[in-house]
């Protein structure tokens, strides 16, 4: 008898144990999944910052025209280039009697530098530059369009949700009625043409519902395109910020702040700068050849020709230091 009651006392304590176990699972798990399975408005606009490739392009883009900009400063500084030059040929001479060869290496160091350019240089920098801001102020466009898309997925894959659920409840309501209707028929209170009626109204709802489970299943498959990832279980969205109070007002935030309108205002001005850059192209030409007809004019031009002899070369060269520039 003891042992029983002891045994019936340890099964007791080990049901209670298990017991509180389970409670305790009952409790946790839910919170567990409501962290793990559920997304916001602010996770889905991260999520798709971070997973867009058309931001990737646009930051490549962004990172070339900062590379120009350096290019085109480098393109000011002198540049330094070492070359060597192997030769080999055969010449007629009467010391040999007839064909020599002749074999010769040279080695050559050059530096450049423009001195003379007519402000070029400074107009491809201020250029280069002026482009660089505008692949910025296009990159914050694309961000904005980027966002947007992701606000409109997430909406719309709340919509999807909410209208699924509406029409489920539609059809387990038809449902009850239904089954009403056929309890009443079986009591000759109504006739079968009411059956019918409550059936074809519990089919329409069907397909309604049919319908938006399709749409539920597009939106899916555009929030899972535009975010990166597949949609969870989506929280309310935070509240609406505050709106400028007249449509004037917007106008002008609008033109002031929006980057397309800021970025057509770049494209004009590096359109002015590139015709400055032709006029100073066409203003250097004239300058040399006023220079060249005052050295004529003055008798101290020369121009020499010498014919060399028939010779198979070989070049190598190596630049040392060009800055960037090429």
């Amino acid at each position: 008898m003891m042992k029983t009651n002891t045994l019936g006392e340890v099964r007791v304590c080990s049901s209670r144990s298990n017991f509180k176990v389970y409670l305790l699972a009952l409790i946790i798990l839910p919170l567990f999944s409501s962290i793990s399975y559920s997304d916001t408005l602010r996770q889905a606009l991260e999520n798709s910052y971070n997973n867009s490739d058309k931001l990737l392009l646009e930051r490549m883009s962004v990172k070339q025209a900062d590379e120009s900009v350096a290019k085109a400063v480098a393109a000011k500084r002198f540049n330094l280039s070492a070359s060597q030059k192997v030769s080999s040929g055969y010449n007629y001479s009467a010391a040999c009697g007839g064909f020599c060869n002749s074999n010769s290496v040279g080695t050559s160091l050059s530096a450049s530098m423009s001195v003379l350019d007519g402000g070029r240089a400074d107009i491809k920098i201020i250029i280069a530059t002026k482009e660089l801001i505008a692949k910025r102020i296009g990159l914050i466009e694309i961000e904005q369009d980027v966002l947007l898309s992701a606000v409109k997925a997430y909406m719309d894959m709340r919509r999807s949700l909410e209208f699924v659920a509406l029409e489920e409840n539609s059809v387990r309501l038809l449902e009850k009625e239904v089954q009403a209707a056929q309890d009443r028929f079986e009591v000759g209170e109504i006739t079968k043409t009411d059956i019918s009626f409550a059936e074809s109204r519990l089919e329409a709802a069907k397909g309604k519902l049919a319908s938006q489970i399709g749409n539920l299943e597009i939106a899916t498959e555009a929030y899972q395109m535009v975010i990166g990832i597949a949609p969870k279980e989506l929280k309310d969205p935070p509240p609406t910020p505050d709106l400028p109070q007249t449509l004037n007002l917007a106008k002008l935030a609008a033109a002031k702040n929006h980057p397309a309108i800021l970025a057509l205002k770049q494209a004009v001005t590096i359109a002015d700068l590139k015709l400055d850059l032709t006029k100073a192209i066409i203003n250097l030409l004239i300058h040399c050849l006023e220079k060249l007809v005052t050295h004529l004019k003055q008798g101290s031009f020369q121009l020499t020709y010498r014919l060399e002899e028939r010779s198979y070369c070989i070049k190598v060269g190596l630049d040392l230091l060009t800055n960037a520039a090429h």
